[in-house]
């Protein structure tokens, strides 16, 4: 029990760190916080899939992975929502976001910057090659999930197996 109370103390401390440090980029750079944010969350999305295990990754193998490690980060909990290869277009729903969480008790809070660089980030990565995310709705402007369409910019050939749900092959 002792445990669980100190985990759950650390996790509200992460978020009056997280609420102080997003406070203190509104007030100091009120146009550039939200740049500020997605450059943060694009080189740790970098980072954070350089750290996962790469052999034999499929597309699908890399969201999996992410969601695993936004989920035990306490970001959020990540879905794939739709996959379609041949349009280059992947839409993904964020639950839980704690970006926008925090973001919807500041006034003035733009959206979720810092998730959408981490999601390109990570995704630019994987792929190795650029892609866009634009997020669709927001926790923090009223909506139950956080909601993105990544867009992928060049789009290499992936194997993904049977139309629908892709299967675990490996990318080239």
């Amino acid at each position: 029990m002792d445990d669980e109370l100190e985990l759950l103390n650390q996790r509200q401390k992460g978020i009056a760190i997280l609420e102080s440090i997003m406070r203190g980029l509104m007030e100091c750079s009120p146009f550039g916080y939200r740049s500020i944010l997605y450059s943060m969350g694009f080189r740790a999305g970098q980072r954070l899939h350089n750290l996962t295990p790469q052999a034999n990754a499929t597309l699908t193998g890399h969201l999996r992975e992410a969601a695993s490690m936004m989920k035990s980060m306490g970001i959020g909990q990540i879905e794939l929502e739709r996959l379609d290869l041949e349009k280059g277009c992947i839409e993904l729903s964020l639950t839980s976001n704690l970006e926008c969480k925090v973001g919807s008790r500041l006034q003035g809070y733009g959206g979720a910057s810092f998730t959408i660089g981490l999601i390109e980030g990570w995704l630019s990565e994987a792929l190795k090659t650029p892609v866009h995310a634009t997020e669709t709705s927001c926790i923090a402007k009223g909506s139950d999930k956080c909601r993105f369409t990544i867009q992928i910019i060049y789009k290499a050939p992936i194997h993904t197996g049977s139309p629908g749900f892709p299967e675990d092959q490996p990318n080239p």
